[in-house]
């Protein structure tokens, strides 16, 4: 069975309670779209009312889903605050890059056998433009990140200029939980496969739509700047 999600997360409590100390009036959190999982009867587009449904084994998505529910229960008994969750897709750009997307980068990238995914990116540029919006507007609400389009994994490996080794799911299965298990390696669990099969794939027009927001890169021009800047 799978710890408690708030045992893993003692923080957000001791950060709100400094929050209404000092009576905070606006807070902005910066979640993920691994809160939606990575499950095979995802919608298509997910948009900012779809499910909840973080993945078992995968930490990374429990914690955000779980500051999420306490944001949203501190936000609820203190009327005056206004809260702003934005859940993004990995952001990249010259000088960002999550250690996930940095670790798909090998000489040879692998995907599992059978799976060629849609991935979104969000520029460096537009989530900082993003930020400062809400900050400046002080709008609450739930809204997805993510630049215009999809581009497939294998696309990004040509794009990186790297070859692809595609192996069969029970084999990666094995190898990771293996490498995870002896700490070889610690940029994902066995469980990270399924994002590697269905990662999920957000509507961002409601950024568009009440903010009138308008990304200056789409995935392609994210994952784009931020390869060209490695190389």
């Amino acid at each position: 069975m799978l710890p408690n999600p708030s045992d893993w997360i003692p923080y957000p409590p001791n950060f709100l309670e400094a929050c209404r100390q000092a009576e905070v009036k606006h807070i902005v959190y910066l979640s993920s779209h691994t809160v939606y999982g990575a499950h095979p009867d995802n919608a298509g587009l997910l948009n900012e009312d779809s499910p909840l449904r973080p993945l078992p084994g995968f930490q990374y998505s429990w914690d955000k889903a779980e500051v999420e529910r306490m944001l949203h229960d501190f936000a609820t008994s203190h009327r005056d605050v206004c809260l702003t969750i934005l859940r993004s897709c990995p952001v990249v750009g010259p000088n960002a890059g999550s250690s996930i997307i940095t670790s798909m980068f090998k000489p040879i990238m692998i995907r599992v056998a059978g799976y060629d995914p849609p991935m979104q990116f969000v520029h460096e540029d537009d989530l900082v433009e993003i930020i400062m919006t809400f900050l400046s507007q002080r709008k609450s609400g739930i809204f997805n990140v993510a630049g215009s389009g999809q581009i497939r994994y294998t696309e990004v490996a040509k794009l990186a200029r790297k070859r692809t080794i595609a192996l069969p799911e029970r084999l990666l299965h094995l190898l990771m939980g293996f490498s995870w298990a002896l700490r070889l390696q610690r940029e994902s669990p066995t469980s990270g496969l399924e994002f590697i099969k269905y990662p999920p794939i957000v509507n961002a027009e409601k950024l568009k739509s009440e903010l009138g927001f308008q990304f200056s890169y789409s995935s392609r021009d994210a994952i784009t700047s931020f390869l060209s800047a490695r190389q």
